[in-house]
């Protein structure tokens, strides 16, 4: 039986480019305002354990973005005493497609909920 190397080697990179990567979340690099294609790409990675890992869960806004940065849009509407609302922090991949980071705020001010979504 005769291999064919290229096929092979092609077939390997495919796999590879398409399993999803997961990186442990780490605030100074996703801060990092460095390279920005490396940033691109690490921000992509950590999203899937910063929902994973519950690490922003019943953390106020201030603590979030203390970890994140700052948030690139928020919105609120009136429920109450206190406006429910949510932000949004977003990363760009190498691809050019944008993910969003979504926390969600409860009444007592503490994040209840995390999530991330790509174009």
């Amino acid at each position: 039986m005769k291999i064919n190397f290229p096929i092979i080697c092609s077939l390997g990179m495919v796999i590879t480019l398409s399993c999803e990567t997961s990186q442990k979340f780490d605030s100074q690099k996703w801060r990092l305002e460095g390279d920005q294609i490396a940033q691109y790409e690490t921000r992509k990675s950590m999203a899937n354990d910063i929902v994973k890992s519950d690490i922003l869960l019943n953390k106020t806004d201030v603590e979030i973005e203390k970890l994140l940065g700052d948030s690139v849009h928020s919105n609120s509407k009136s429920a109450g005493k206190f406006p429910s609302y949510r932000r949004y922090w977003v990363y760009e991949t190498m691809e050019g497609n944008l993910g969003f980071i979504v926390v969600q705020y409860s009444e007592s001010r503490r994040a209840k909920s995390v999530q991330y979504s790509q174009e």
